[in-house]
């Protein structure tokens, strides 16, 4: 077993240990560019709510309603 494993240089439990923490970590970037992206659009979106409530407001102090 020892002469395979220093064969092949690195042991599968390592390998495989490698590439589980690789998975882990790609799988938790894509999680965060997916967050940064949302909360990208979510500005976008609060932006365009808040010239709404501008508009509504105006058109409340138009009327003499506020």
């Amino acid at each position: 077993m020892e002469d395979n494993s220093i064969k092949n240089g690195i042991s599968y439990k390592i390998k495989i240990t490698i590439i589980i923490l690789t998975l882990v970590t790609m799988g938790a970037m894509g999680a965060l560019f997916i967050k940064i992206a949302y909360s990208v659009t979510s500005s976008e979106k609060q932006s365009d709510n808040y010239q709404y409530l501008i508009n509504v407001g105006d058109k409340l102090k138009n009327k003499g309603l506020y």
